[in-house]
């Protein structure tokens, strides 16, 4: 009797389990389902508040936009930043065995970067280029997420190394408002983490090769294994490559940024005033708060320009990062065409998946 009672007490704490565990699926499939929404809506209110608070305005977004010539210039400059950060990629893949060629990789990051900009409701860019890469590289799934991660953090490692370099030297000889001391602490933190976890990855490498194989063969373990071989397994000639083509990248972005705000705003600050204070907008905008960071760049650009200037200054500095940002929808129209061009059809990306390591 007493046994029959433990059975039906764990049959029904099971069941409990079982039911609770379709809840949770079902709450974040309805939070999966309305998370672009939810973003999008985010983007709006922040916007609201930017422009109801006199940080937007709409005469500054204007003069910005109203020199077609500055646009233009803009848009070849967040282009080219684009095509370094493509360069990156198909680099960093090609020599751990998957072969990419730069027209492919080109068509996968433009396609991902059309979907994350104008479908506010889609994966991230980053999830839409695996997507159609997975279609190509089925035996090599988990090595190009894991390549993958590591060019995000050797984007973000450049990203934050410029960024400190910058704000110390505007601190030194420009001065400023006292926040941005330990502004530039928190960035050279940031940018030592990230250092040591790539300089470390080949140590660590070693030492849990030598873990027990049932550890081992886990699947956390297994990513976790992807991610550091994704580092360990680049000559550091190579890993060199690609943060002097993240710099390059952030370089042009910063260009982009600086002409269209010496444009409007140009006796306000000094285009490195201008490049830095992009730079660190631009790591706030890669927040995934709201699609593609909109309003969050615009604020902390805002933000910092004040902070190297005057605090209460109502120049347009928001108004010029927006500007950028059209010019950033405008660069990324290109994706529209590869996407209608390809879609549906399975193999017009084509990956070459190579098993020999280059």
């Amino acid at each position: 009797m007493t046994t029959g009672s433990n059975d039906s007490a764990a049959g029904d704490a099971l069941a409990e389990t079982d039911a609770g565990k379709r809840s949770f699926q079902r709450v974040r499939a309805a939070m999966s389902r309305h998370s672009g929404a939810i973003r999008l809506a985010l983007a709006a209110i922040l916007l609201a508040i930017l422009i109801q608070a006199d940080v937007i305005r709409w005469e500054d977004l204007a003069v910005a936009l109203s020199d077609p010539l500055t646009i233009g210039l803009s848009v070849v400059a967040v282009s080219l930043s684009n095509g370094m950060a493509i360069l990156r990629w198909a680099l960093l893949l090609r020599t751990q065995g998957i072969g990419v060629t730069f027209g492919q990789a080109f068509c996968i990051s433009y396609v991902a970067l059309f979907l994350a900009t104008f479908l506010p409701g889609a994966a991230s860019g980053d999830a839409a280029k695996l997507g159609y890469l997975f279609r190509q590289v089925a035996s090599h799934r988990m090595r190009a997420a894991a390549i993958t991660i590591v060019d995000r953090v050797i984007g973000l490692f450049v990203l934050m190394l410029l960024s400190c370099a910058g704000l110390n030297f505007i601190i030194l000889h420009y001065g400023g408002d006292p926040a941005l001391v330990p502004l530039a602490v928190v960035v050279g933190a940031v940018c030592l983490g990230l250092f040591f976890a790539i300089a470390a990855a080949r140590p660590v490498r070693w030492f849990v090769g030598g873990m027990p194989l049932r550890i081992r063969k886990s699947r956390p373990f297994q990513i976790f294994l992807s991610i550091l071989d994704g580092v360990a397994g680049h000559r550091w000639q190579i890993l060199l490559q690609a943060v002097f083509l993240s710099a390059l990248g952030h370089a042009f972005f910063a260009g982009a940024v600086i002409i269209v705000a010496q444009s409007t705003i140009p006796d306000e600050l000094s285009s490195l005033q201008y490049g830095v204070a992009a730079l660190i907008a631009s790591a706030a905008n890669a927040a995934p708060v709201t699609p593609g960071g909109i309003g969050v760049g615009e604020a902390a650009f805002a933000q910092i320009c004040r902070a190297m200037a005057d605090p209460t200054s109502v120049a347009g500095f928001a108004a010029a990062f927006l500007a950028v940002r059209i010019a950033m929808f405008i660069a990324a129209l290109p994706g529209l065409a590869v996407f209608v061009a390809y879609r549906g059809q399975r193999g017009a990306i084509a990956v070459a998946a190579d098993t020999t390591r280059r």
